[in-house]
C-alpha cells in the first residue's frame, strides 16, 4: 500500500512538470497547458479502462476490484483516507506558513521583481511548489479510488477541480482552513446525495447552493475591502 501511494505521487510529480516546464522554458500559460492536459489524460485512462485494464466479468468500462491488501482500511466508520488528508494539510499549513519555502512563496506573490532582485531563487521556489501539488493531487486521486470506490471508474475525478478551487477562495489559500472547508463542503455533498436519492431532489441544487456561497464570499469580500457613499449633490 505504501509502494503504492508513493508510486501515485511520483506520477502526479511528472505529469505535473510537463505544463510546469513549459511555463518556465517557453512562458506558455498554465492554465492552458493543464486544461489540454486534462484532456490527454481522460482519454489515457478511457483507453485503459476500456481495453486492458477492463473487467473481464462485467461489460462496464471500469477495473477489476481491487484487492483487500490494495484498498485503505476502515478505522471504525471513517476511511484512513480522511486523517491522511488531514495529515497533509497539516503538512502543507506548515510550510506554508511557518517555514522558509512559504516565506519565499509569499516573497514571489507580493512582489516577483524584488524578490528576483535579492536573490530568491524564484524558478526552484516555484517548481518545487508545483511538484508538491502534482504529488498531494496523485494521492487524493489514490485515496478516492483506493478508499471509497475500490476501482478504478472513468468518472472518480468528475467534480474534484471546481471543488478544490471553491475550498481555495474560500480558505482564502490557507491550508489549515482548506481542510475546515473541504469537511464542509464535503458534507454539502453527502446531504446533497441523500437527498436525491430519498426525496428526489436534484442534485443541482447543491451546485446553486455552491454558487450562492461562492456568490456570497465574492461579495461580503467586495464589502470588507471597499465602502460605498452617498453623495448628495445640491
Amino acid at each position: 500500500m505504501p509502494f503504492m501511494a508513493l508510486a501515485a505521487m511520483l506520477a502526479g510529480m511528472g505529469w505535473v512538470a510537463i505544463p510546469t516546464l513549459f511555463k518556465l522554458k517557453f512562458s506558455v500559460n498554465e492554465i492552458i497547458a493543464t486544461l489540454l492536459l486534462n484532456y490527454v489524460a481522460t482519454y489515457f485512462l478511457y483507453d485503459l479502462l476500456y481495453g486492458s485494464w477492463k473487467d473481464p466479468s462485467d461489460a462496464y468500462p471500469h477495473s477489476a476490484q481491487y484487492a483487500a491488501a490494495e484498498r485503505l482500511p476502515d478505522i471504525g466508520f471513517v476511511n484512513v483516507g480522511l486523517p491522511l488528508a488531514l495529515f497533509f494539510a497539516l503538512i502543507v499549513w506548515w510550510l506554508a506558513e511557518l517555514s522558509r519555502f512559504g516565506f519565499y512563496l509569499k516573497f514571489i506573490y507580493a512582489n516577483p521583481a524584488m524578490a528576483r532582485f535579492v536573490g530568491v531563487p524564484i524558478r526552484s521556489a516555484v517548481l518545487a511548489a508545483v511538484l508538491i501539488s502534482g504529488a498531494l493531487a496523485a494521492l487524493a486521486g489514490f485515496v478516492i479510488s483506493s478508499g471509497s470506490t475500490g476501482r478504478l471508474t472513468q468518472g472518480f475525478f468528475e467534480g474534484y477541480g471546481f471543488s478544490g478551487v471553491l475550498i481555495a477562495f474560500l480558505a482564502r489559500n490557507n491550508a489549515a482552513a482548506a481542510a475546515i472547508v473541504a469537511i464542509l463542503v464535503a458534507m454539502l455533498f453527502v446531504t446533497g446525495q441523500s437527498f436525491q436519492i430519498f426525496y428526489q431532489i436534484p442534485f443541482s441544487m447543491v451546485q446553486m447552493i455552491q454558487a450562492i456561497i461562492v456568490m456570497c464570499v465574492a461579495a461580503s469580500e467586495f464589502f470588507v475591502r471597499h465602502r460605498i457613499r452617498i453623495q448628495r449633490r445640491g
